[in-house]
Formats: structure tokens, C-alpha cells, sequence
């Protein structure tokens, strides 16, 4: 996390000292690269709950995504995210009723997404639209940018696909009954609902550098391989946080 904040501190000292700095409103495109964390709800893994601190687990998460501008807030977005997920449930120390299983699990991650994506534009008074041309009291407000402008609130959603290929250890509770079924039912590939928001910063008149959550509506409880053999009543979900640059053009 500490390598977060300094890539942010870096990008805002070079954007408040960058000579100009271009509405979103004249790029019709943007793409980039994402970096940042990925952890898991599973059956044999928690976040933030049930023992387990919020950090516990997370693992490396990557991205790219390119975005096409239909207006000045609203955006077709195509992404992908890929991670790993894994999980031991023996680390549930403070679930209620939990048997000692001690399942163990672990899988790779990909999904590929198409989101709408709505940005939050201010919108300018009169006096800021004015020509500035020859008035340099208003060329000199142009130029120093106030930080408010150059943060673009924005929020998403849409259809992806996961594909994923859990392998389990069921040595430590072997329930042969339920351990078979969840083997049938397991598939690689499953419709997610991605969602999420976050913040635009405008580094110069092309680059952004984004701090973006996303995650899935709990459709399904197979990321983990695991069901019937644990707690068939919920299902599983992931999560993504971190950075992406952009580029506009």
C-alpha cells in the first residue's frame, strides 16, 4: 500500500504543475494498465470478518481496459481483470458452528467485462466559459488549476465472464458424498455482474491516474470449488482495488 501513496503524491505534484490540462470532453478514447490487490469471499475464505483482517489473503491484481466516450459522462468500457484466489478455512477462527475442515483451495483468475461507465462532470459557470484570449488575469486562473477540476468522480457496471480452475484439498475431512457432487456441479466459466467506482485524476492533457474498487454481485458459489461440502447457502464473490494509468487520445 505504501507504494499507492507515493505513485499518488508523485502524480499530483506533476499535474499541479503541469501547463495545461485538457477537458475529458475532447478524447473520445481512453486505455490503460491496472495494478493493485485482489481478495476473496469463499467458503473457505473471509475478508475482514471471521478472524481474518481485510488485507488477509490478497493477492496481485492486473489489468487492462479501453474505454470509448459515446458523451461527455457516459462511456462503453471493455476490461479485463486477472488474479488468483485462494483460501484456507482453517483460518476461520470465529465463524460460528464452523467444523475443522481444514479445506485449502486455489485458483487462477481472469474476467473479461463490457461496462457502462457514468463520469461526473462540473459544469462550468459563465464566467469560466468566457474567451480569455486577451485577459491574463483568466489565462493565469486557467493555468492554475484548481484540484477540484481535475478529479473526476465515476461509477460502472455491466456483464463479464470468469473462468477459473479451482483445485481443492479435501484430504484433512473427506465427505465423499457431498466432496463428489461439488466436483460435478464445478464449471471454469460463469456470467458475473461486475461493479464499481472510482476517481479520475487528470495527470496532463493525456494520462489519468485512476484509484478504482470493483466488484461482483454473488451469483454463484464455485469459485472455490467448493459447496455442498461446506456452506451451499451463500455464495462467492471477489474484489479488486488499486491504480490504473490512462491514456487519451
Amino acid at each position: 500500500m505504501k507504494h499507492f501513496y507515493i505513485i499518488l503524491v508523485v502524480a499530483m505534484h506533476f499535474s499541479l504543475f503541469s501547463q495545461e490540462v485538457n477537458t475529458p470532453s475532447q478524447f473520445r478514447n481512453e486505455m490503460g494498465l491496472f495494478v493493485g490487490i485482489c481478495n476473496s469471499g469463499t467458503d473457505v475464505h473471509s475478508w475482514g470478518k471471521d478472524g481474518l483482517g481485510i488485507l488477509h489473503g490478497i493477492n496481485l491484481g492486473t489489468g487492462v481496459f479501453y474505454t470509448y466516450k459515446l458523451n461527455q459522462s457516459l462511456g462503453l468500457r471493455f476490461n479485463y481483470f486477472g488474479s488468483q484466489l485462494s483460501g484456507d478455512d482453517k483460518d476461520l477462527v470465529e465463524l460460528e458452528s464452523h467444523p475443522p475442515r481444514s479445506y485449502t483451495f486455489s485458483s487462477y483468475l481472469n474476467e473479461f467485462s463490457t461496462l457502462v461507465e457514468w463520469r461526473y462532470i462540473r459544469k462550468k459557470d459563465n464566467n469560466e466559459n468566457e474567451d480569455i484570449t486577451n485577459n491574463p488575469v483568466s489565462q493565469s486562473n486557467n493555468k492554475t488549476k484548481v484540484l477540484g477540476d481535475l478529479i473526476i468522480p465515476y461509477i460502472f457496471g455491466g456483464v463479464g465472464m470468469s473462468y477459473t480452475d479451482p483445485k481443492v484439498n479435501w484430504d484433512a475431512d473427506p465427505r465423499p458424498e457431498q466432496n463428489k457432487k461439488d466436483q460435478d456441479k464445478v464449471k471454469k466459466t460463469y456470467l458475473q455482474i461486475p461493479y464499481g467506482a472510482g476517481l479520475k485524476y487528470l495527470l496532463s492533457k493525456s494520462f489519468t491516474l485512476n484509484i478504482e474498487i470493483k466488484s461482483i454481485l454473488p451469483l454463484n458459489d464455485y469459485l472455490d470449488g467448493i459447496s455442498f461440502s461446506a456452506n451451499p447457502d451463500k455464495n462467492d464473490s471477489y474484489i479488486f482495488l488499486g491504480l490504473s494509468l490512462g491514456y487519451q487520445f
